[in-house]
């Protein structure tokens, strides 16, 4: 590679980095606030339309990714993450394998819920589909890990430090919270699709649910047997 070509990579990199440092806080906010407005965004990024929300927000596979899994990363592979989780990973793993195990794990929320909202929804589980049904839940879980993975670093700081009548009450806070606001986006955002009956939206938050239960169990019996081999 050209050193022009480099410098050129690298400028678009950089203001890259600094819009999302404005458009990703911009973008959970407005989702936050308003998330009958998750579907309409996720169709806007995959059709790669040139429209006010391309230009205004990040998609919600990009939020999820720096709010949902970034963070939770280093949270699930840590001491201090799920006892299960870091059981079947901390110093067993190359450093490699413990990040992808981490986050194929966080990818299992919202592609669960995908396949359930196209099972209930009765469409195809094609590539499209599911790409548009995997991009809208991106948009629901990227806020739920985020107050979640917040409530873990909150509970941290009740353990480590002598203000735990502070921290252990946020930790439930944001817990509390960071649930209710997924069952009333996947609500809203479920009732807003084509054929998106009150019945039909609660099958595919109970689908997911146990769909999702499944695919942890299942990964968690691989990671536990991938530990064991590497004893």
């Amino acid at each position: 590679m050209s050193l022009p070509t480099l410098l050129t990579t690298l400028e678009n990199l950089v203001v890259e980095i600094a819009l999302w440092i404005v458009l990703v806080p911009k973008t959970l906010i407005h989702l936050v606030l308003h998330p009958q407005a998750i579907p309409s965004l996720a169709d806007t990024t995959i059709d790669n339309r040139d429209t006010h929300e391309q230009d205004e927000y990040v998609s919600p596979v990009l939020l999820w990714l720096i709010v949902g899994v970034l963070p939770g990363i280093p949270m699930i592979t840590s001491e201090q993450g799920p006892q299960w989780i870091a059981h079947a990973l901390l110093g067993r793993l190359e450093i490699e394998g413990s990040i992808a195990a981490a986050s194929t794990l966080l990818l299992l929320g919202p592609l669960s819920f995908a396949a359930a909202q196209s099972v209930v929804m009765r469409r195809p589980l094609g590539r499209s589909d599911l790409r548009r049904s995997f991009a809208i839940q991106c948009g629901c879980f990227a806020v739920v890990y985020l107050a979640y993975f917040a409530a873990l670093a909150a509970n941290l700081q009740a353990v480590l430090t002598s203000y735990e009548w502070i921290y252990r009450p946020v930790a439930y806070g944001l817990m509390v919270c960071g649930i209710a606001w997924f069952v009333f986006a996947e609500f809203v955002v479920l009732r807003s699709e084509p054929g998106g009956r009150p019945a039909r939206a609660l099958a595919v938050m109970v689908l997911g649910v146990l769909a999702w239960l499944g695919l942890v169990m299942v990964s968690r019996l691989i990671l536990l047997l991938m530990s064991v081999y590497y004893l």
